[in-house]
């Protein structure tokens, strides 16, 4: 499952595209035009706080045995909690979009 929402962050948080390479879209394009490897922001704290970046950060915080984030955008709220921080922060960065897995 991280590999589709590192995909889906790439697409529609991040602003990567998907380019084809040998009949499947396994390419991304930056927004300098250089294609790149996919980036891990799901399990890669590095990688996460590209995410983190898009949003205003109201709370990361360690709950129950696991992750709660809460981000801020257009001055509403969106929170999500998951085992790592990384993948807590990708939840709550697709919930800004109403991108459900």
């Amino acid at each position: 499952m991280s590999r589709k929402v590192d995909a889906l962050i790439a697409e529609n948080i991040i602003g990567l595209e998907r380019e084809l390479s040998s009949g499947s879209y396994d390419c991304w394009v930056d927004e300098l035009g250089i294609d790149i490897e996919l980036p891990h922001y799901s399990t890669n704290i590095a990688h996460a706080w590209d995410v983190v970046a898009k949003f205003n950060v109201e709370l990361i915080a360690q709950c129950h045995g696991g992750w709660k984030v809460t981000l801020s955008y257009d001055s509403l709220f969106y929170s999500a909690r998951a085992v790592t921080v990384e993948m807590a922060i990708c939840l709550a960065a697709l919930d800004t979009k109403r991108i459900e897995l």
